[in-house]
C-alpha cells in the first residue's frame, strides 16, 4: 500500500508525460523563511513582506465583501443582500477551484496572480456605481454578478497564492495566513474610518453612503493591487540568484511548472490519480479545514453580527456590528500568530479532534440569534466571538501549515490548491446552511 502510494504522488513513473524535477532538499523552503539558505537579513524580511502581502491581498477580496453588512442594508433595504453577497461570492469557487488544480502549471504564476487582481480591483471600483447607475431591482442581480466575478478571480487568486506559499514551505504557509489575518483586520479598521464620513455630519447620509463606500473600495483596490509588484520583484530576485548559482532552484513556484503533456488523456488520468492520492494523504488536515469553515461560515458574519448589545445607539447604527466584525478579526489574527509558540504547535489529529468539537458553536450561535432580543447580555456577544475566531485563527493555520508537510515537494502547489478548494467548498456549504439559520424566526 506504501508503495502504491508513493507511486501514486511521485511523477518520476511519468517521465514521458510529465518530468517535474524534485526540488532540490537544500530549497524546499523559502530562502527568506528557512535558515538553510543562509541570505541577509533584509532579503528574508522582504520574502516574509511578500508571503503576507499575498495572503493580505487574498483574504482582502473576501473582507471587503462581508464587512459591508451596513453598506448593504442601506442601499438594498430587507433583501438580505449580505447574506446573498457571500453567498454568490463563494458559489463559484468550488468548480473553479478544482478547475485550477489542472490549469495552475499551464501558465506562470505571476500571469495568474496579475490578472486575479484586476479583475478583483474594477469589481471594486465598479460595485458603488452601480445602484447609482440603474434601477433598484436591476442594480441589485447587476451587483450579484459582479460580486460572482469578484469571487471567480478570488478563486484564480487563491489557487496562486497557495500554490505558490506551499512550494515554499510550511513557514511561508504561515505567513501567507497571517496575512490573511491581517486583512481582516486591515478592512474592518479601513470600514471604520470610512464609515465616520456618515457621523462626521459634512454630506447627508444617502451621499454619505455612496462616500463611504467608494473611499473603502479605492483603498481594498490599493491593498490588493500592491501585491503584484512585490511578488514580481521577489522573482526578479530569485533569478538573480540564479545567475549566480547553478544550483539554486527557485522557491517561488515559478519554474515548477510540468510541461505540457503529449498524451492529453494519458494525462488527464495521471492527474486524477494524483488529486485523489493528494486527498488521502492530506485527509487530517482536509477534515480540519472542513470542520473549522463549516462552524466559522454557518456562524459568521451572519447571525454573530445580527446579536444585540442592548444600547439603541450602538444598535441602531450598526456600530456594535462594526465591533463584532473587530473583535473576530482580531481573535482570528492572533490565532494565526500562536503557531509561533512551541505550545500551539498542535498535531493533526489534535487539530482535527478540536475543529470537530469546535462544530458545537453552530447550535449556540443559532440559540442566541433566535434569542437575541429576549436575552441580551452585552459583553457575551464579543467575548464568544473573540474565542471563536481566535480558534478559527489557530486551528486553520496550524492545518495549512500541515498540509505543506504531507506531500513530497514537487506535488505541493497542487496539494495547496486542493486545500484551498476543501476550504472554498465548505465555506459555500456553511454559508448556505448560515442562510437558512437566518430565516429561524426569533423568539419575542
Amino acid at each position: 500500500m506504501d508503495e502504491e502510494r508513493t507511486a501514486l504522488l511521485s511523477p518520476t513513473n511519468e517521465p514521458d508525460i510529465t518530468e517535474t524535477p524534485m526540488l532540490s532538499d537544500e530549497y524546499i523552503d523559502s530562502p527568506s523563511l528557512d535558515p538553510k539558505p543562509k541570505q541577509p537579513f533584509l532579503r528574508r524580511a522582504y520574502s516574509v513582506c511578500v508571503f503576507i502581502s499575498l495572503g493580505l491581498a487574498m483574504m482582502t477580496a473576501f473582507n471587503a465583501m462581508i464587512s459591508l453588512s451596513d453598506y448593504w442594508n442601506s442601499v438594498y433595504p430587507g433583501r438580505h443582500m449580505e447574506w446573498k453577497a457571500t453567498l454568490f461570492f463563494f458559489f463559484i469557487n468550488p468548480p473553479l477551484y478544482l478547475a485550477m488544480i489542472f490549469l495552475i502549471r499551464l501558465l506562470p504564476h505571476i500571469v495568474w496572480l496579475a490578472g486575479s487582481v484586476a479583475i478583483t480591483v474594477l469589481s471594486f471600483l465598479l460595485l458603488p456605481a452601480i445602484p447609482l447607475l440603474l434601477p433598484l431591482e436591476i442594480a441589485e442581480y447587476a451587483c450579484l454578478l459582479l460580486i460572482l466575478t469578484a469571487g471567480a478571480a478570488y478563486s484564480v487568486l487563491g489557487s496562486t497564492v497557495m500554490a505558490v506559499s506551499s512550494i515554499a514551505g510550511p513557514a511561508s504557509v504561515q505567513m501567507v495566513m497571517v496575512g490573511q489575518g491581517l486583512a481582516g483586520v486591515v478592512v474592518i479598521g479601513v470600514r471604520i474610518a470610512t464609515k465616520l464620513v456618515l457621523t462626521a455630519g459634512i454630506v447627508g447620509h444617502d451621499d454619505g453612503v455612496t462616500i463611504s463606500a467608494v473611499l473603502f473600495f479605492l483603498i481594498c483596490s490599493a491593498i490588493v493591487s500592491s501585491s503584484v509588484p512585490l511578488y514580481a520583484a521577489l522573482l526578479l530576485m530569485d533569478r538573480k540568484d540564479r545567475v549566480h548559482s547553478e544550483a539554486y532552484e527557485p522557491i517561488t513556484g515559478e519554474e515548477a511548472e510540468e510541461p505540457v503533456p503529449a498524451s492529453p488523456a494519458r494525462a488527464l488520468s495521471v492527474w486524477c490519480h494524483r488529486v485523489v492520492a493528494i486527498f488521502r494523504q492530506q485527509f487530517p488536515a482536509n477534515l480540519s479545514v472542513c470542520a473549522v469553515y463549516l462552524a466559522t461560515s454557518s456562524c459568521f458574519p451572519g447571525m454573530a453580527v445580527a446579536l444585540l448589545s442592548g444600547t439603541p445607539a450602538l444598535d441602531s447604527t450598526g456600530w456594535f456590528a462594526i465591533i463584532v466584525l473587530l473583535t473576530f478579526m482580531v481573535g482570528d489574527q492572533l490565532g494565526r500568530l500562536l503557531p509561533r509558540i512551541p505550545l500551539f504547535r498542535l498535531g493533526p489529529w489534535a487539530v482535527t479532534s478540536l475543529a470537530l468539537a469546535r462544530l458545537l458553536a453552530i447550535p449556540t450561535f443559532t440559540v442566541l440569534y433566535m434569542l437575541r432580543e429576549v436575552v441580551i447580555i452585552a459583553p457575551l456577544p464579543p467575548v464568544l466571538v473573540f474565542v471563536f475566531s481566535l480558534s478559527n485563527g489557530l486551528l486553520s493555520t496550524r492545518a495549512f501549515m500541515q498540509s505543506s508537510e504531507m506531500l513530497p515537494p514537487e506535488l505541493t502547489d497542487l496539494g495547496g490548491v486542493v486545500m484551498t478548494m476543501a476550504q472554498v467548498s465548505i465555506i459555500f456549504a456553511g454559508n448556505m446552511l448560515g442562510l437558512l439559520l437566518g430565516y429561524i424566526p426569533q423568539v419575542k
